[in-house]
């Protein structure tokens, strides 16, 4: 039998293929959020009158969270 390597790209799961092509989970469109949003497991952070929280670094990464908690990095396609 000739391998064939065009089929080696063929998705193995088509609910996986989907979340990582459509960013797709729980059947709902995931939201694209930012690194300055907080992150469901990161302790709250109470600044003081008058001073600024820290800026986060830049990436190349996006970052979608789906309403259940489950996110996804992804490289952004623009940088």
């Amino acid at each position: 039998m000739v391998p064939r390597p065009e089929l080696a790209c063929l998705p193995v799961d088509a609910a996986l293929a989907r979340t990582v092509a459509e960013h797709v989970h729980c059947g709902e469109p995931m939201h694209l959020v930012t690194a300055a949003d907080l992150p469901i497991t990161a302790p709250l952070m109470v600044l003081a009158p008058g001073t600024v929280p820290p800026e986060p670094p830049a990436s190349d990464t996006c970052i979608y969270r789906c309403a259940c908690g489950f996110t996804l990095d992804a490289r952004d396609p623009l940088a």
